[in-house]
C-alpha cells in the first residue's frame, strides 16, 4: 500500500495547530522588519539608519545554528538600537 503523497511546504504556512505563522524565507522576513521599523520610526529615523540598526541586529546572530527565531530577536534588537538613538 502507498503512502499518500503530501504537499511541500508552502511559504508563510501554519503550524500545525494553524495559529502561528512560519516564514521558511529568512530574508524576506528582514525585509519585512525592515518595513515595518520605516513605518514606525520614519518621522524620527531616516532609511540608512533603519537598515543599519537591522544590519547590526541581524550580524549579531550570525553564529547561531537554528534560524527559525531570527527575525524575532532581530526585530527586538534592532527596535532597541533605533530607539536608543531616537532619545
Amino acid at each position: 500500500m502507498a503512502l499518500p503523497r503530501t504537499s511541500p511546504p508552502r511559504r508563510n504556512a501554519l503550524t500545525p495547530g494553524g495559529a502561528v505563522p512560519i516564514d521558511l524565507d529568512e530574508d524576506a522576513a528582514i525585509q519585512r522588519v525592515t518595513e515595518q521599523l520605516k513605518t514606525s520610526y520614519s518621522d524620527r529615523r531616516t532609511l540608512d539608519e533603519i537598515q543599519a540598526a537591522v544590519a547590526e541586529a541581524r550580524a549579531s546572530f550570525n553564529t547561531l545554528p537554528i534560524r527559525t527565531h531570527v527575525p524575532v530577536l532581530v526585530e527586538r534588537k534592532a527596535r532597541r538600537i533605533v530607539s536608543e538613538h531616537t532619545g
